[in-house]
């Protein structure tokens, strides 16, 4: 799989065998819709062993530019096919604008000066002066980028570069979480080492139930004085905030202990490794993505609790 860059110089030119070369190379393309038209062509061999003797004789250009007009015919056929299929309307391809593509063998650019050749036909060709910019030369500089394919449009050239995508990371390990009201359930996939674990959240539940029914006494006792009840109701939220919290340091330190001394714990990153463009240590563990919670059902503690908990110290009947 490779990876794709466009590179765009606006050129001002003022040759007459480029701008005649352009307009030659709109002929070749149009002249090969109408081949591909009527002996229902699909392919780039095909069309070659059809029409290239054909139009090699009478379009006096370089040779490998009437394989890139193939491509570019066939290109344009395939839209034109695609929308008939789809039974929309659709008129013969027929190229207006003068263009040139050319393909990594049939010019000449240095990467360091910026010079480009375009061949016109046998041993004559334009030389062009490209301006290179610093966002440029980050990409001719390197040499893990090729040359590719070469379009020319008035007073545009657009030049594509190529190399091989870095590969993708390749997890050692799976780990699977599932949350519920009680605890944290989960297992760890490592080769053929598959351990289960559960993680209880000391209470949660509980003390979720207990603040409960301790707000709704509250709002019904005081709902005539909305002053009173809003101040106790917010007495009551910081309460439960403040014991969950007290609970949740044990579980984080429980849930990075599993993962340490597990077999297939989390792998370090490589030095291709970003996120959201900032440097990430090479130490760093990568993110674990957890499971969807699931719905809620008609009896969760911030609803109606399983069991009825007046105060904390009591127990919850499930």
């Amino acid at each position: 799989m490779e990876t794709h860059r466009s590179l765009v110089f606006m050129v001002k030119w003022q040759n007459t065998q480029l701008d005649w070369l352009l307009t030659e190379f709109r002929l070749l393309v149009n002249e090969s819709i109408r081949i591909a038209l009527r002996e229902d062509i699909r392919s780039r061999a095909r069309l070659t062993r059809t029409a290239y003797q054909d139009l090699s004789h009478r379009h006096v250009v370089y040779k490998p530019y009437i394989t890139s007009a193939f491509e570019v015919a066939l290109g344009l056929l395939k839209a034109h096919r695609r929308r008939l299929k789809r039974r929309k309307k659709s008129s013969v391809p027929y190229m207006r604008k003068v263009m040139l593509k050319a393909e990594n063998q049939s010019y000449r650019f240095d990467r360091e000066t910026g010079c480009l050749r375009i061949p016109i036909r046998g041993t004559e060709g334009v030389q062009l002066q490209l301006a290179l910019s610093e966002w440029h030369r980050s990409f001719l500089s390197d040499a893990a980028w090729g040359l590719g394919s070469l379009t020319v449009i008035p007073g545009k050239i657009v030049l594509v570069v190529r190399r091989e995508a870095p590969q993708t990371f390749l997890p050692e390990a799976a780990i699977a979480l599932d949350t519920n009201e009680d605890s944290m359930d989960g297992v760890v996939a490592s080769g053929n080492y598959m351990p289960g674990a559960s993680l209880p959240f000391g209470g949660v539940r509980r003390i979720q139930g207990t603040r409960f029914w301790r707000r709704r006494r509250l709002a019904r006792n005081k709902r005539h004085d909305r002053r009173v009840m809003k101040r106790l109701l917010g007495q009551e939220g910081r309460r439960e905030r403040n014991r969950v919290r007290q609970r949740t340091p044990s579980i984080f330190e429980t849930t990075r202990w599993v993962r340490t001394r597990s077999p297939g714990r989390d792998c370090p990153r490589g030095p291709d490794a970003s996120r959201c463009r900032r440097t990430v240590p090479s130490d760093e563990s990568s993110t674990i993505v957890l499971a969807p919670q699931r719905d809620s059902s008609s009896d969760r503690v911030q609803g109606r609790p399983r069991g009825g908990t007046d105060h904390q110290g009591q127990s919850c009947m499930d």
